[in-house]
């Protein structure tokens, strides 16, 4: 039996058009696809290619091993694989009969790790969708599940560009005919928060929150360095030391609402927990969830009765109905 960990996301599907302007490039937010039908393309380019991958820097490659949407299209599991050639080769022992083996790699060979990635597909707003994911101790962060799955998405792209294109957001027409541009598709991983850090909150001591606007992006300045917006920020701090630890939580999220109805869709949350060591988290003002934030994601456990394998070929079926389970 092997104890496995489980972190909790929102997966947001977001989509942009580009096109020029005076010489300019403009962004504008457009219809979205379904997240199901994004994934039957992945199935798709996942059997017409040997290895469907992502390399980093000294080799490490992060690759899908197996995907698969299940019959009734409610749910879907991507097994999503990392091989690090850069970690040393693993040693086992057994002490009490004085025996130990290294386990040397061979050639091209990295240690492997996967995360079994399952995704609720009926959507809890639009374009947003449940997410958990479960990787080995010293496995995959869900950094690198984010990276993977816009990578995955840009690949998506590149074997359907038909299905990504879009009418011009300006209504710009040619020959009676809207002019059609591209529909960039990425996800956001936005972390669900855990009891530790609503704790590591309310009883240690609030510093500063820092409320981001980007919807003057790129606006210039001058007239002639080209200065241009990168963000608008609003800085609040609390003028009471030390609030109840209801308070401070009510306090955040009457904030974040004030500040998303006004498009501050970011914020920066500086503070001390109980043992005065500092925290910087930035969160999503909108659903009170966690940007790019490992320490403080919702977390739970798993018993599979599996063997303690850090690296899978396929989907395993005991792990992927213990996600569904937690979904």
């Amino acid at each position: 039996m092997t104890k496995r960990q489980l972190r909790f996301y929102d997966l947001k599907v977001k989509s942009v058009a580009r096109y020029e302007v005076n010489g300019e490039m403009i962004s504008t937010n457009v219809r979205a696809l379904p997240l199901l039908d994004i994934l039957r393309q992945a199935v798709s380019v996942f059997e017409d290619v040997e290895c469907l991958y992502r390399e980093l820097p000294n080799d490490i490659k992060f690759y899908l091993a197996d995907i698969c949407i299940e019959e009734d299209e409610s749910k879907a599991t991507l097994l999503i694989n990392k091989s690090d050639p850069t970690e040393p080769d693993q040693t086992i022992s057994n002490p009490l009969l004085g025996e130990r083996q290294d386990l040397e790699k061979p050639e091209g060979f990295g240690n492997d790790y996967s995360a079994h990635v399952c995704i609720n597909l009926n959507a809890v707003a639009p374009n947003l969708y449940s997410m958990v994911y479960e990787s080995p101790r010293g496995g995959i962060p869900g950094a690198q599940i984010h990276s993977f799955i816009n990578h995955l998405l840009r690949e998506c792209r590149a074997k359907n560009k038909t299905q990504y294109k879009t009418a011009h957001p300006a209504g710009v027409m040619e020959n009676g005919r809207p002019v059609m541009v591209n529909s960039l598709h990425t996800v956001d991983l936005n972390g669900k928060i855990s009891d530790d850090f609503l704790n590591d909150l309310a009883n240690g001591t609030l510093g500063r929150i820092e409320l981001a606007n980007y919807s003057n992006v790129g606006r210039v300045w001058d007239n002639g360095a080209g200065l241009k917006e990168e963000k608008n920020i609003v800085i609040l701090r609390p003028e009471v030391a030390h609030l109840p630890a209801q308070g401070v939580l009510d306090a955040l999220r009457q904030a974040f609402t004030k500040g998303s109805d006004f498009d501050y869709a970011e914020a920066v949350i500086v503070f001390k927990d109980p043992y005065d060591t500092q925290h910087t988290v930035k969160m999503n003002t909108e659903d009170f969830t966690l940007s790019d934030n490992e320490k403080y994601v919702k977390k739970a456990f798993i018993v599979t009765p599996d063997v303690n394998t850090n690296g899978y070929g396929e989907i395993d079926n005991d792990i992927k109905q213990a996600l569904y389970a937690a979904l």
